[in-house]
């Protein structure tokens, strides 16, 4: 099938740089249109954590599962936190060693976790739209009036950006030498594939709609809304196939690799139409043909969509439910105790949920309680790189074990 496509050969934006300085690393310090630099704490030295969490929901496929990563069988508690200068967004990342977040007045931050000191600090933009993503030696940051800036994960410096100008950008998925991004101005949406090294457009594709979503990645191929349905294109932006009327309301895509996942929201009643609860499409990812939907017992659905190996797990209000993959079936349905639910990642055998104050591990298999940890664990994602939990909280990283 024939997909409006656009190549352009020139850089998308011209490069801007930002300043290496010789200040130390405490915050408050230094000049905040510069690069702030603790030299010999430098990022991507190889040393400190080897794990990583580098993007949102954690993996490419938006999937926010780590099979191989051992979820602690007691209570933690908090070991350390390293205090920033603005109001942290999203959840921390961590890639080579350093943990890289960003503040809603656009600065962005390297940390060492060992030392739990700043590597270098750079004001990015005036504000942030999504999540950053970090991968290939980049920090890449969504900042508002719809610019991407790819920030040097060494030093800080800004080395590209890209605009949609009169638009916003969500979180990329970086693969290989290629970011893949979402973005919209009023009335108008589309899927672009930027060189990572320059941030030159490879293509982009019209996706009907300003409505869009984070790309999903898996295999070999992308997943991205267009209009209410679902694309899955290959890395040049050739459609495979299209499945039509997922739903206006699409939030979510997540895939594992076998199966394309939407989560799709509903509506009250009104005077001129029924009420719609909202649903979970699951699609088969070899040909888009539909596999299952599952319908919720209400219109709302938290964008909580996560994918495990043996369930989907979606949050309604304050209950978790987990429902079978090749069905689509209620396998468990839980609400963790005086938990109003934030964010949740699922971490070997166990779930974790942030909200309310306290941290709390579920079984995957049968939801019931592990163990729950009173303490601020702010409402983003937390992140479990070896044996260490990350969380963003008001201003500050801190760290639980």
């Amino acid at each position: 099938m024939a997909r409006r496509r656009q190549f352009i050969a020139a850089l998308a934006a011209g490069s801007t740089g930002g300043l290496a300085g010789c200040g130390g690393g405490s915050p408050g310090t230094g000049t905040e249109s510069s690069t702030e630099t603790n030299s010999g704490n430098t990022p991507d030295d190889g040393s400190g954590l080897s794990g990583s969490y580098q993007f949102f929901r954690g993996t490419r496929g938006r999937t926010a599962y780590f099979p191989n990563r051992s979820a602690s069988v007691e209570p933690i508690s908090q070991s350390w936190q390293y205090d920033t200068k603005g109001s942290l967004e999203y959840q921390p990342l961590v890639k080579a060693g350093s943990i890289y977040t960003v503040d809603r007045d656009g600065r962005a931050y390297a940390i060492d976790p060992a030392t739990q000191s700043e590597q270098w600090r750079t004001s990015v933009a005036d504000g942030i739209d999504s999540s950053p993503a970090v991968a290939g030696g980049k920090l890449y940051v969504p900042g508002d009036g719809g610019v991407l800036y790819a920030v040097t994960a060494r030093s800080g410096e800004i080395d590209w950006q890209y605009e949609i100008d009169g638009g916003s950008v969500l979180s990329p998925v970086v693969v290989d030498n290629t970011v893949y991004l979402s973005g919209s101005t009023p009335g108008s949406g589309q899927i672009t594939a930027l060189d990572s090294s320059s941030g030159s457009v490879r293509w982009s594709n019209d996706t009907g709609t300003s409505e869009v979503v984070r790309p999903a990645f898996s295999d070999g191929t992308l997943y991205y809304r267009e209009n209410s349905g679902i694309v899955a294109a290959d890395t040049d932006g050739e459609t495979q196939w299209i499945a039509s009327n997922i739903g206006y309301k699409m939030e979510e895509i997540a895939t594992d690799g076998s199966m394309v996942y939407a989560n799709v929201g509903g509506n009250e009643a009104t005077q001129y139409s029924d009420r719609e609860n909202a649903k979970v499409v699951a699609l088969n990812a070899s040909d888009g043909t539909e596999s299952w939907r599952h319908e919720a017992d209400t219109p709302y659905l938290r964008r909580q969509l996560r994918v495990g190996s043996d369930g989907v797990y979606i949050v309604t209000g304050g209950t978790i439910q987990k429902l079978g993959l090749e069905s689509g079936e209620v396998l468990w349905s839980e609400s963790p105790p005086g938990n109003q639910i934030a964010a949740t990642v699922v971490y070997g055998d166990a779930l974790y949920v942030t909200g309310e104050a306290r941290l709390t591990a579920l079984e995957t298999s049968d939801g019931s309680q592990r163990w729950q940890t009173k303490a601020n664990f702010g409402t983003f994602e937390p992140v479990l790189v070896d044996g260490t939990v990350f969380v963003n909280v008001k201003n500050s990283v801190r760290a639980f074990q």
